[in-house]
């Protein structure tokens, strides 16, 4: 009885294990941008060459995170970056799987005629999947993101107390966005620059089991957000059911 109660103790997984992510994370992205801004030619009379060089570099720690297994071996919880995550059990490896969704929007009006507009979306994917036998684990992500600007193209500086816009039109070739000048294309007498971006990345790191068979205070951290930034899904009564 006491051989048989052992060995039933020792293949439970209730256990908690070491996730080091490297921070140095190769992606792949595109990016495509529509705009309406006229671009400026310039006549080159002579190649410019700077006397200046400049040179950077950064390094970053590894980024750590927690994952706790239920007693049956069938369910898991991840903490990573502040956020928990349930997983379940799929063969040897555990998957994970989790979205970040953000909304942001600002707008400026004045009473005469200017608007400028603001607004961003980005919708995250994230797949972990961690093999506790071979102590290995691999992490996919996919982001999608789109950002807009619009800004009225022409309006009177006198009324608005405003003579030069806010819109980066040199970021497109552009001259700037001026009040009492023709800046964009199209008879709407509105400017936008719209940008999109879609990055990927496949990052493999290791695993390390720990003495801990519970990872304290996961009621204190939020689920994954889903719509709009400003609404948090701070989720202080989740229960893992293991303690």
């Amino acid at each position: 009885m006491m051989i048989m109660l052992f060995a039933c103790n020792m293949f439970q997984e209730n256990t908690v294990w070491l996730v080091e992510t490297p921070s140095d994370v190769q992606e792949d992205c595109t990016s495509t941008v529509d705009h309406n801004i006229i671009v400026e030619e310039y006549e080159d009379d002579e190649e410019y060459v700077s006397e200046w060089t400049y040179e950077s570099s950064s390094e970053y720690s590894p980024q750590l995170s927690l994952f706790q297994t239920s007693i049956n071996g069938k369910e898991g919880v991840l903490f990573i970056g502040g956020v928990i995550v349930p997983g379940q059990k799929d063969g040897s490896s555990w998957v994970f799987n989790w979205n970040d969704n953000n909304q942001t929007k600002s707008e400026r009006r004045h009473e005469s005629s200017y608007v400028y507009i603001n607004e961003s979306t980005s919708d995250s994917q994230f797949v972990m999947t961690l093999d506790t036998r071979t102590e290995t684990g691999t992490l996919t992500v996919r982001i999608s993101s789109q950002s807009s600007i619009y800004e009225t193209d022409r309006w009177s500086s006198d009324e608005v107390g405003m003579y030069s816009g806010d819109l980066y039109a040199y970021s497109v070739g552009g001259g700037g966005n001026y009040a009492e000048d023709t800046d964009c294309e199209g008879n709407d007498n509105m400017c936008f620059i719209n940008t999109t971006s879609e990055c990927a990345s496949n990052t493999a790191f290791k695993v390390t089991k720990t003495a801990l068979d519970s990872i304290d205070g996961f009621e204190y951290y939020r689920s994954p957000s889903n719509g709009n930034s400003s609404d948090y899904d701070y989720d202080y009564d989740y229960d893992t059911g293991w303690w």
